[in-house]
């Protein structure tokens, strides 16, 4: 998805963008090759502007919600994937000189929240990339780019944050198989409450293995369960039956309780969703910190905001599984 050039830019080359991501169910057992589903937020985006620089200046990487810049040599780790990204994106589009580029990156996507914020910088940096230099990439070429930046980053991703954000739809996603993208059929609108939390992937995703180590038995059968309420989801969102949702999502989130990832922030949260009327309430990525996804009724949202401020949410955002409401982002902050 291409963003909008803004005329006021001077020297606007290009722009690209890139949404969020959520899970909604499926999170670990996906790492183990169970199925987990999941979509994109609109609301939440990632954007790149690329303008002229000076003759001979070079290329310049403004990351400003990092506060820090630099050329593509960089020395500082904040940006030297986002470097590599801008590197392999321009040998892709046989651009072999070092274009006078400024590269600027905003998101409103949380770091470390569980959200896709890696990838969809990386999305959004390939697209802007790509059309400055004259060229569209097929999805498929952009995918590949991003997927080799989330190795970069995560060491072994699960590969959903990129299929996701990349090809900017709901799906259903097996390790090591195709996607499945699918059209949602149910009008849902879900919130996400922001823990303030950093979720430690890595660490989430060790301790995980460390106990399936243990109990190699129990936690499959809990692995199996988590991938069969992820097809059970799925199925849900395509025929239009959302009355089958709640339990589902409770359930996944009672299963992720047995493999120690719901920290007592996401707790907190969850409770305080469920006691002022929510429907469902589950941690949502790698848990232990990060982002809690909370269903209610359409109409009750207001009151689950307040209840989800009041018990310490950092921030609230809405979005629509359908991918409706671009504008409605984040009611709370």
């Amino acid at each position: 998805m291409g963003a909008p050039r803004n005329r006021s830019d001077s020297g606007l080359l290009a722009a690209g963008a890139a949404p969020a991501k959520v899970i909604l169910a499926g999170e670990h057992a996906v790492v183990y090759g169970h199925a987990a589903v999941a979509c994109p937020v609109r609301s939440l985006q990632a954007r790149v502007r690329i303008t002229a620089a000076a003759p001979g200046a070079g290329l310049r990487l403004d990351a400003r919600d990092l506060g820090r810049t630099g050329g593509l040599a960089t020395q500082d780790a904040a940006l030297q994937v986002l470097a590599q990204v801008v590197r392999d994106t321009l040998t892709r589009v046989a651009l072999p000189a070092e274009p006078d580029w400024i590269i600027r990156i905003q998101s409103r996507i949380p770091v470390a929240r569980g959200l896709g914020s890696g990838a969809a910088v990386a999305c959004a940096t390939v697209r802007a990339v790509a059309q400055a230099a004259g060229r569209e990439l097929a999805r498929a070429d952009v995918n590949a780019l991003v997927w080799r930046s989330e190795k970069r980053l995560h060491g072994t991703p699960s590969g959903i944050d990129n299929q996701t954000v990349v090809y900017d739809r709901p799906l259903l996603y097996r390790k090591g198989r195709p996607p499945v993208f699918f059209d949602v059929r149910t009008d849902l609108t879900f919130l996400l409450a922001d823990t303030g939390v950093a979720a430690p992937t890595a660490e989430a995703v060790k301790a995980v293995a460390r106990l399936r180590a243990a109990q190699p038995d129990r936690v499959e059968s809990w692995m199996r369960e988590i991938g069969d309420i992820s097809q059970a989801v799925c199925a849900a969102l395509r025929e239009n039956r959302p009355a089958a949702l709640p339990g589902l999502l409770n359930r996944n989130q009672a299963l992720l309780r047995r493999l120690n990832v719901s920290a007592a922030a996401n707790e907190t949260l969850i409770r305080a969703a469920l006691d002022a009327g929510a429907l469902a309430a589950k941690l949502t990525g790698a848990g232990m910190g990060g982002q809690v996804l909370v269903l209610g009724e359409n109409g009750g949202r207001a009151a689950l905001v307040r209840a989800l401020q009041k018990a310490g949410a950092r921030a609230v955002t809405s979005f629509s599984a359908q991918g409706r409401d671009p504008a409605a982002a984040r009611v709370s902050q």
